[in-house]
């Protein structure tokens, strides 16, 4: 072959490959924005729809138990409870408006968790349940 048909061939090769790298590296990142931004609109609206979560905890230590009033417009639809040592997952319906009796172990109350439990909520929005972490409560007993 002659030597200028070698620098030809060189030359296509080389912007071939330079043209497949860039098409590569503009679909990767096509892809990771798309994801991102998917993921970055689903925790603003979950921050959007926990921000109507709104509940009163009243636990009683000598009865051990613990009611809860929402405050809020959406269903709270289950608890995580958690201490120190362990935690639970309460399954409940509390709709706006009401107040329930949650049915907390009594382990998770004095003389055996002196500094309380904290409360998660879950509510659901289109059939996804989204747990609203920003609004945990503490429950510390009153007498």
């Amino acid at each position: 072959m002659k030597k200028g048909v070698s620098e030809v061939i060189s030359w296509v090769l080389l912007l071939g490959f330079s043209v497949l790298l860039g098409t590569t590296v503009i679909l990767w990142s096509k892809q990771q924005t798309e994801k991102y931004t998917d993921e970055l609109t689903e925790m603003v609206e979950n921050d959007i729809n926990c921000r109507d979560v709104i509940y009163t905890i009243n636990a009683n230590c000598t009865t051990k138990t613990t009611s809860v009033n929402n405050r809020g417009s959406f269903t709270i639809v289950k608890f995580i409870i958690r201490t120190n040592l362990s935690s639970t997952t309460l399954d409940t319906a509390i709709t706006p408006s009401s107040t329930v009796n949650l049915g907390i172990p009594a382990t998770y109350y004095p003389p055996n968790n002196n500094g309380g439990f904290d409360m998660i909520p879950f509510i659901e929005v289109n059939n996804k349940k989204i747990g609203c972490t920003d609004k945990a409560r503490r429950g510390i007993c009153k007498s």
